[in-house]
């Protein structure tokens, strides 16, 4: 995922263009971090959402399993996302603790993106099909 900040406006791209803009681990940890980023962002008054390539955005990877974290995290992550996973569990987002959190992770990000303070506009070139609409 690219960001590019000008006076008051932020272009993020997908930039996967060989994958068709697949959605996986690194993309939407990419993603995350550029919301993230424009949430804080008081001066940017508009965002365009755009992808490389032909496609906007093929949807989830196959081989993704909704996993953003494919390694072991320092202490500090392992303990939020562990008391996040309990709190899913506590009003039912989770049946129990052997789920995938990734699968919340991901409404997460994409509530924090319908959420975003800016004007956003999805610049959509080619299709985009499954998770990728989340993006439009």
């Amino acid at each position: 995922v690219k960001v590019e900040l000008g006076q008051g406006i932020a272009y993020v791209m997908l930039n996967r263009p060989d994958a068709g803009n697949v959605l996986n681990a690194s993309m939407c940890a990419g993603l995350c971090d550029a919301i993230c980023l424009l949430h804080q962002r008081k001066d940017i008054r508009c965002v365009v959402f755009s992808g490389e390539g032909k496609l906007f955005c093929g949807g989830s990877d196959p081989k993704f399993d909704g996993n953003f974290v494919l390694h072991k995290q320092p202490a500090k992550v392992e303990r939020a996302v562990q008391q996040l996973r309990e709190r899913a569990i506590q009003v039912g987002a989770l049946k129990d603790s052997s789920a995938s959190i990734g699968r919340l992770l991901q409404a997460k990000m994409w509530y924090a993106m319908a959420t975003l303070p800016q004007f956003s506009i999805a610049l959509v070139n080619g299709s985009t099909v499954g998770d990728g609409v989340g993006c439009v």
